[in-house]
């Protein structure tokens, strides 16, 4: 990230004031002399020449794109929306000859220069960024249910861009937002959802908060279950049931989680598969005929919420106490 910042912000976003005509050699790139040096880095040097001399004909674009480098990537300020980000939108909007250059500089640089042996060499690779990351975890802490790949297997799972690159400039090689992912997150929930913005009812852009996903202390997410007809377990399916991931003063970040990853989606599918049916059979059997191993069951599942989706069936627990009183308030 800091190449960026200081070819960004010390040479190509002060083209306007420095004599120099072209982005070359000739130009003081400090440590990163590097570029010009080999044909190599060709997908590199090209479109950051291409913008040095949009910024010689537009200088007030200059602004523009600093402003893009530095508050793009303060990306705990972002999500906590103490920040406006810029967009490709936003910079297509009064430049948009700028937009393929600097889109091509940013999605090469993750693409191809991240994986070169050049890179891994004189910065930190990206296997090496998700084992210390993941290390010998295999929850997606993205969804809390699917797995990743850990440190110590052959290959890796997916690095999500958290704020999505295809929208936000100068984002696809910062470590804060590259986060390890599961394959049905990736792929068949977020993909490229916006995730500092939604649509409101007229469809105009509405900004969001959103969790900062390196925060070390994650706020505290309550899942009620509620099932539409009281007998309904240990028969649950997706029709049946209804969810509220309840999240005190954060709830807009929550319900924006909700929307980015497919939450209560997923969650619903969980709950209605074979294994938690026949789990929440066994739970029921035991509170009729052994209270003791139900509170045993109950006290296992609390002890490790991360493990086997329990949280989800800590939920289940709670669904079942509020059935029971309910019922004493007849009695």
């Amino acid at each position: 990230m800091h190449f960026v910042n200081y070819i960004f912000l010390q040479v190509v976003c002060r083209a306007p004031k420095l004599p120099n005509a072209t982005f070359d050699s000739r130009l003081n790139t400090g440590n990163y002399q590097w570029i010009f040096h080999s044909q190599h880095f060709k997908y590199i040097r090209e479109p950051l020449a291409e913008i040095y001399l949009i910024l010689k004909q537009k200088p007030r674009a200059a602004k523009l794109l600093r402003r893009a480098v530095l508050n793009n990537n303060r990306i705990y300020e972002l999500c906590a929306n103490k920040l406006q980000p810029v967009t490709y939108d936003e910079i297509g909007a009064t430049y948009p000859e700028l937009v393929a250059p600097i889109r091509l500089f940013c999605d090469k640089l993750y693409d191809e220069f991240a994986e070169t042996e050049f890179a891994k060499k004189h910065f930190s690779d990206l296997r090496t960024y998700y084992d210390s990351v993941v290390e010998n975890d295999t929850l997606c802490h993205c969804c809390g249910v699917g797995m990743v790949l850990n440190k110590f297997h052959a290959h890796r799972s997916a690095l999500d861009h958290y704020l999505p690159r295809s929208i936000y400039p100068f984002v696809s090689i910062n470590c804060k937002n590259l986060v390890p992912i599961c394959d049905v997150c990736n792929s068949k929930y977020k993909l490229a959802e916006n995730t500092l913005f939604v649509l409101d009812e007229f469809h105009r852009p509405r900004r969001v908060r959103a969790f900062f996903p390196f925060r070390a202390d994650p706020p505290d997410i309550k899942i009620e279950l509620n099932l539409k007809a009281v007998g309904d377990l240990p028969q649950l399916v997706r029709e049946k049931i209804d969810l509220k991931l309840l999240g005190g003063p954060y709830q807009d970040a929550v319900d924006n989680w909700c929307r980015i990853f497919g939450i209560e989606d997923n969650y619903k599918a969980i709950y209605s598969s074979k294994s938690i049916n026949e789990w929440a059979e066994d739970v029921l059997l035991a509170k009729e005929r052994n209270p003791d191993e139900y509170q045993m069951i109950r006290r296992n599942v609390k002890k490790r919420p991360f493990n086997d989706q329990n949280f989800l069936r800590i939920s289940v627990f709670d669904y079942l106490d509020r059935i029971e009183e309910e019922k004493k308030k007849f009695h």
